[in-house]
């Protein structure tokens, strides 16, 4: 595929403005560091908006979720950020959930499951398991399941799961995928690495 014929100019900006925050030094900061430079990247994304949403913040057990409610739901839509498994929570998903919510006029639930490496795999999978666990049974159906990147890499995984289970009947499931940069590799490995303790 030839990049600069396929992509418009509008996504090469995008794609432009997230490699401007992966400096080659990324990889030598702490884990708390590069957590604070990805919410720094992602509110750099952000619109800064005021939703016309009821959007309150609570624990679904030890899972802390952030629940964007419409005035007329149409149904939910379970969201599973990206960050590699070890970047990425509430607050840096917090502007595309509630654009989705008010463009879909779903309720939005996303989710801040556990990160690595202080959470080995399956750690993830068991969070957001049991997140659409408790959508099932709490909200009226339809129910979707999305994310982003690793976000969408749970959603694809816990479909299956829950559909084999008998969980109420999941409609559809999207990932968001994201653009590559020139220290995509690296940061993907170190990622897995810390994910499913690969050395």
């Amino acid at each position: 595929m030839i990049y600069d014929s396929e992509i418009d100019k509008e996504t090469w900006a995008f794609i432009e403005k997230t490699k401007s925050f992966y400096s080659d030094e990324l990889l030598s900061y702490s884990i708390e560091q590069q957590r604070l430079e990805y919410n720094q990247m992602c509110r750099a994304f952000d619109t800064h908006r005021q939703y016309e949403l009821i959007i309150k913040t609570e624990e679904w057990d030890t899972i802390p979720v952030r629940i964007y409610e419409p005035q007329n739901s149409m149904g939910t839509l379970i969201y599973f950020h990206g960050g590699g498994f070890v970047v990425g929570d509430l607050d840096s998903h917090h502007d595309v959930c509630a654009n989705l919510a008010e463009k879909s006029q779903l309720r939005v639930v996303s989710v801040a499951y556990s990160l690595a490496p202080e959470h080995k795999h399956p750690a993830q999978f068991n969070d957001a398991y049991h997140a659409v666990k408790i959508a099932s049974n709490t909200y009226p159906e339809p129910l979707i399941v999305a994310g982003d990147s690793a976000g969408g890499n749970l959603a694809a995984c816990v479909v299956p799961q829950s559909s084999f289970n008998r969980y109420k009947f999941i409609r559809a499931s999207f990932n968001i995928s994201i653009p590559w940069h020139k220290n995509g590799f690296k940061i993907f490995y170190n990622s897995f690495k810390r994910t499913f303790a690969v050395y």
